[in-house]
């Protein structure tokens, strides 16, 4: 099964000053659209017309955007972790990670596991293509993924925000 039929919702626009979350959301396989270069009101039509959850910062972009009726979450300045965890506990979104439901944090593409490890040779450093066994590479851009050393900070960052979302 693939990712497009795996697909969790909510979906999200996040606004730039929120580009950490917008990767974390996207490790966390929810389709996350981070644009660099909208003003306000295109950010509040971009949710309205692809059914996004906007996400910011900004009092003025959260007070416009719900009184035009979109769903929207202003953050304020917060940790990661703490942030994460009101978004689970606010939309009852699931914070897990999972190379099999994750979308590239880049670009938001689908991430796709590679079959045959020769692919990824020359792409990623060769100690990596001797070390691991498994990898995903982005459908957009093709980054190429795994499960390395930073795994472990990975996890302990998900664990918190689930901790202090329950």
């Amino acid at each position: 099964m693939g990712n497009a039929e795996k697909q969790r919702e909510p979906a999200f626009v996040v606004d730039q000053m929120l580009g950490e979350l917008a990767r974390w959301l996207r490790m966390l396989g929810y389709d996350t659209y981070y644009p660099k270069n909208l003003n306000d009101d295109e950010l509040i039509e971009f949710s309205k017309k692809e059914k996004r959850v906007l996400v910011t910062c900004d009092q003025n972009l959260h007070s416009s955007a719900v009184r035009k009726g979109i769903r929207a979450l202003l953050l304020r300045p917060d940790s990661l972790v703490n942030r994460l965890a009101l978004l689970a506990k606010v939309f009852g979104i699931k914070l897990k990670v999972d190379p099999e439901d994750s979308r590239c944090p880049l670009c938001n593409g689908e991430i796709h596991k590679i079959d045959d490890t020769t692919k990824v040779i020359g792409r990623v450093p060769p100690g990596v293509v001797n070390s691991q066994k498994e990898f995903w590479i982005c459908s957009r851009c093709g980054q190429v993924y795994w499960i390395g050393g930073h795994w472990k900070n990975i996890k302990k960052t998900v664990e918190e925000a689930n901790r202090l979302a329950d």
